[in-house]
């Protein structure tokens, strides 16, 4: 396992017990959309293990989560 794989690994032990990752991603969304109407595409970067890439996702967004 590479050293990337690892870290989120021990990102979700750390986080997945409070983190709320699906109320994070709805806020998110009610900004971009807030900035930007029809927003439909968005880049996460930094997006660790991409719980919040996958909830958007799920909402109907396209994430790129590289470059």
């Amino acid at each position: 396992m590479g050293s990337y794989a690892q870290a989120a690994e021990h990102y979700d032990l750390l986080y997945s017990g409070f983190k709320d990752y699906e109320g994070e991603a709805a806020r998110l969304l009610e900004i971009l959309e807030g900035a930007a109407r029809g927003v439909r595409r968005v880049l996460d970067v930094g997006c660790g293990p991409g719980r919040h890439a996958e909830s958007l996702s799920r909402r109907g967004l396209y994430v790129g989560t590289r470059v």
